[in-house]
């Protein structure tokens, strides 16, 4: 079964991405851009990163 088609993921996911939308903060203050949030595996998100121009 894919966990994305489970009916709590939707309220998981929200939740999930709340706990850990404090970690670009800590990437943006050294200069870092997010480009992109992903959340493909269950239990973990992932951050593209543009590193900071020189």
């Amino acid at each position: 079964m894919n966990p994305s088609s489970h009916p709590a993921y939707p309220a998981l996911r929200v939740r999930r991405v709340t706990e850990v939308s404090r970690w670009p903060e800590f990437f943006t203050a050294g200069g870092w851009q997010v480009r992109a949030v992903h959340d493909t595996t269950p239990g973990r998100l992932g951050y593209v990163l543009t590193p900071p121009a020189e």
